[in-house]
């Protein structure tokens, strides 16, 4: 079982962030997904999805070493049922790419939603404040009269 500071950019101070928030081991860590992650300090959409890629790197790096591991002797030489570890770095680093590119996508559109409804919302603060100001002069001219 690995421990969140085994994952590449997970430091001491960052693990103990994600833990106040939650996130204590691997496992909590993939079950939260990108939304869980995204609730730590420090953490967007990209920097999230990069790390759960690198969980994924550490799965396979234990199937890799569960695999690889001393066996009982046989009578022939066994070939090994998995593949070589370069090529599941280069499959998880690709997986990695496609899940932070989509991800970055999707944060683009959604930040490109919240500025529209914020300067939809700013331009009706504006016409209210407007108004009110001509009801205060209005209504103060009334007084002097």
């Amino acid at each position: 079982m690995s421990s969140l500071t085994d994952i590449p950019g997970i430091g001491e101070s960052t693990a103990a962030a994600m833990v106040k928030h939650g996130i204590g081991s691997v496992e909590a860590l993939r079950a939260g997904g990108v939304e869980g992650l995204c609730e730590v300090p420090g953490f967007g959409a990209l920097r999230a999805s990069r790390v759960l890629a690198a969980t994924e790197a550490l799965r396979d790096d234990a199937v890799v070493e569960k695999v690889a591991a001393p066996a009982k002797p046989a009578a022939a030489p066994i070939k090994p049922a998995v593949k070589k570890p370069s090529k599941a770095d280069a499959k998880a680093a690709k997986k990695a790419k496609k899940v932070a590119k989509s991800v970055a996508k999707k944060a683009a559109v959604a930040a490109k939603k919240t500025a529209k409804v914020e300067a939809k919302a700013a331009k009706k603060a504006a016409t209210a404040a407007k108004k009110a100001e001509k009801k205060a002069k209005k209504k103060a001219k009334k007084k002097k009269k």
